[in-house]
């Protein structure tokens, strides 16, 4: 998971399909998609799927929004982006690279916050208290913690965390807060530190305990879109686009963590 995060991952996925012992080359233009790289598991598998029965090379491309921006715009083969971040939406538009029509929201993530598995345990009885305490006794409990956040500069989420300690009613003014730009690495080595992150990049890891989960009214929303970057190849992601929001599809992103926006 963690390579995930630090590398570019570039995913090709060739896949000739048998059906009754004959073997269908992939005919159709290559589609290649821009995505954060939160999204690289239920995207890589859904990539997957697509190209099984469209017979079709899907290349994903997961980094840094920045990145993946500042390439579309150098002209590299690009056909759709799937962002967290409305801003580039916008910036994309106004340069006229996407079409407008296209922008769709795709799906939603949530804040928790988190302490080690191996602290957690430590000390489970005072954590299953406080779970259920008011908020009187979880500001003074969590008083006693470094409050680590994404860096507000690089990732939205620290900006969205920030809204968090500000409206939750379980931290203070005197709450010492913390910016990193690897939170569970950071809460991992250190127990003195509990941090925000997003629930998709937390869920299911072993060594990682979530011990508040935030109420999607405390933050802006955390919405994925999805868009259509104009290319001679639009016509074929669009066919992408459409699978992306069939049921089976958008069952694998709840699969991993994500809720649906109906």
């Amino acid at each position: 998971m963690n390579m995930m995060y630090l590398i570019k991952l570039t995913i090709i996925i060739l896949i000739s399909c048998c059906i009754q012992h004959k073997t269908y080359a992939i005919e159709k233009h290559a589609i290649t998609i821009l995505t954060p790289n939160n999204m690289s598991f239920a995207i890589t598998e859904i990539i997957r799927n697509y190209s099984r029965t469209h017979h079709t090379i899907v290349t994903g491309s997961f980094n840094r929004l920045e990145t993946l921006i500042h390439n579309i715009e150098e002209g590299d083969p690009a056909d759709i982006i799937i962002t967290d971040h409305p801003y580039w939406i916008k910036h994309l538009k106004q340069r006229g690279l996407v079409n407008i029509s296209s922008i769709t929201n795709l799906a939603e993530d949530k804040l928790v916050l988190i302490t080690s598995k191996s602290y957690y345990n430590l000390n489970k009885e005072i954590f299953e208290n406080i779970t259920h305490a008011n908020n009187d006794t979880k500001r003074k409990f969590y008083n006693n913690f470094i409050i680590a956040i994404p860096n507000k500069e690089k990732d939205l989420i620290g900006n969205y965390a920030e809204e968090i300690i500000e409206k939750s009613n379980i931290f203070t003014s005197q709450s010492r807060i913390i910016q990193n730009d690897d939170i569970k690495d950071l809460i991992l080595n250190n127990h003195n530190i509990i941090g925000i992150t997003n629930y998709t990049n937390t869920y299911d890891d072993p060594n990682i305990n979530i011990i508040e989960t935030f109420e999607n009214k405390l933050h802006k929303r955390f919405v994925y879109q999805i868009a259509l970057i104009a290319s001679e190849n639009m016509k074929e992601a669009e066919n992408f686009i459409n699978f992306l929001k069939s049921e089976d599809t958008l069952n694998i992103l709840k699969k991993y963590g994500f809720e649906i926006i109906e």
